[in-house]
């Protein structure tokens, strides 16, 4: 009788954890994960020294995919999520958040399309944002094509970092998380890797994005903001527009984001305007893939206009 092979062979995706500390938010992530439509891949938890050690803490679960690894001393997400991709197995990443909630055919669908675009480098899909009680408070849907992705990476960061499925052999490639960066640094990876692959957004949500007091996003928002505005002064100098001070990015990041205004004035709508013609021009664009994206600025600009009963004859001159 012919022996069964019993070799093991590499999982197609690594789904990438970061956690500190053990609460209800990491088992519902775990859950999330473990009860995917999709098997093929390895969970892989840094525990970044955490209080409690979360091994003891998720052995209930009794999932041979999933590995925990514990850090001497707290290293940061930064290097956490790197000594992660050291350590990944897959020739896909899928990062994940402790306090965030996979979706079940997540995985399933961003493996299908990753297969069948083998150009595409870097998959982010859309996100229902909860709150602590997991109620559905507001979704968000980020665009989908990719030269209007490549134009908001300018100011903002159009990507959920835990919807994100990355090519193992393009991070590779770029060496992974930059450890210098603390805060940020998805925003940071997604600049550094766009000179080499592909970009590609689902059209449908893929996890429920949580929302509370404790993300980074929200401890730590003024470091964050520093670090955005340094990638985002590096990235606007390759285009040539070097003419922008930090309350002029801050201007066109609240007309983007939808925030209240606190530096967007004329200047900044002019200045949204021209960094779309500087990046038509950079990247060579068809006058319909310039006009497309002028159109998606026109649209945010209304909206942040009229949330902040500014009147829209500022505008007029703004050239979108």
């Amino acid at each position: 009788m012919m022996q069964q092979d019993t070799t093991k062979t590499s999982p197609t995706v690594t789904v990438l954890m970061s956690a500190y500390g053990v609460d209800a938010f990491l088992h519902q992530a775990v859950e999330s994960v473990l009860c995917q439509d999709y098997e093929d891949f390895e969970f892989l938890i840094i525990d970044d020294a955490s209080p409690q050690d979360i091994a003891t803490e998720l052995k209930c679960y009794g999932d041979l995919r999933m590995k925990i690894v514990r850090n001497e001393y707290n290293l940061g997400l930064t290097r956490s999520l790197n000594k992660g991709l050291q350590m990944a197995c897959g020739r896909y990443i899928a990062r994940m958040d402790a306090d965030d909630i996979s979706l079940p055919q997540r995985l399933k669908i961003q493996v299908n399309y990753m297969e069948k675009h083998p150009e595409i480098g870097l998959l982010g899909g859309q996100a229902d944002c909860i709150d602590g009680d997991g109620n559905i408070v507001f979704q968000e849907r980020h665009p989908t094509d990719e030269l209007l992705l490549r134009w908001l990476l300018l100011f903002i960061n159009p990507f959920w970092h835990s919807s994100i499925m990355l090519r193992a052999s393009v991070l590779k490639l770029i060496g992974g998380y930059n450890n210098c960066v603390r805060y940020a640094q998805d925003y940071d990876l997604w600049h550094r890797l766009a000179p080499h692959t592909r970009f590609a957004q689902l059209c449908e949500p893929v996890i429920l994005y949580r929302i509370q007091g404790k993300s980074i996003t929200s401890s730590c928002g003024r470091e964050q903001e520093a670090i955005a505005l340094n990638i985002i002064r590096n990235a606007l100098q390759i285009l040539k527009c070097n003419d922008m001070v930090d309350d002029d990015i801050r201007g066109v990041r609240e007309i983007l984001i939808n925030l209240p205004a606190c530096h967007a004035n004329e200047k900044s709508i002019k200045i949204m305007c021209s960094s779309i013609g500087m990046f038509a021009k950079f990247h060579k664009l068809t006058f319909d893939h310039e006009l497309a994206i002028k159109n998606y600025a026109k649209k945010k600009m209304h909206v942040f206009l009229r949330n902040n009963q500014i009147s829209l004859d500022k505008s007029k001159d703004s050239g979108i």
